[in-house]
């Protein structure tokens, strides 16, 4: 018996240094979208053509400063268009950075829980071609949110999350537009909150891929 219990914890203690992420590793990760619509509105002889489309691309890079403590940095950018018979009616560009520190822990050989919190800042570029005017901004935000990490190969890890589980957040737009007879004017937009949702939008589950290079 008292050999039974010996080997059982010999095992589990040599179980969880093998499932540590040692200090010094590096992760690196990639989260790209993209997406479109068109439609098409006929009345009785003439035709309505519009379309929509969104890119997003996110490059992540960071490593170990403890064992299963991971600190890096992520760059972003985002683009989206509308068009209406062939002309653009808006085109929106999305420039962000951030800093961000996860924490693993073991649950399973190749199976980890993690917590991920950002600190993050954006600017961007809104072309409302439709009223001739641009919009210029930027952002500021923090963000919080769970997750789990399956490792399916030596350097290669499933993730999926809850993004923007808590978030915490202020945006800052202005632009200079015309009245109806003419004279200028300037708009500006303050947006500012906290807010706690189960992912972005409809999707409350996200899925990305990361590497872990460990020595």
């Amino acid at each position: 018996m008292k050999k039974t219990i010996t080997l059982s914890i010999l095992c589990l203690l040599s179980f969880s240094v093998f499932a540590q992420l040692k200090k010094g590793a590096a992760l690196i990760g990639a989260d790209l979208s993209l997406s479109g619509t068109t439609n098409n509105q006929t009345y009785g002889s003439s035709e309505t053509k519009s379309s929509q489309s969104n890119f997003n691309i996110s490059l992540l890079a960071g490593k170990a400063v403890k064992d299963n403590l991971f600190l890096g940095g992520a760059l972003s950018f985002a683009t989206s268009g509308n068009k209406q018979q062939g002309s653009t009616m808006q085109s929106l560009k999305v420039y962000g950075a951030s800093v961000w520190l996860r924490k693993y822990f073991p649950v399973t050989k190749s199976f980890y829980a993690f917590v991920n919190g950002a600190v993050g800042g954006s600017i961007s570029n809104n072309d409302l071609s439709s009223i001739g005017t641009t919009e210029k901004g930027f952002g500021v935000a923090i963000t919080i949110y769970p997750g789990v990490s399956y490792q399916l190969t030596k350097n290669c890890y499933l993730d999926a999350s809850l993004n923007n589980l808590a978030n915490i957040y202020y945006n800052h737009a202005s632009s200079n537009r015309s009245d109806a007879i003419g004279n200028p004017v300037k708009y500006t937009t303050n947006n500012y909150g906290v807010s706690t949702s189960l992912g972005n939008g409809n999707n409350p589950l996200q899925l990305g891929v990361r590497w872990i290079i460990q020595k």
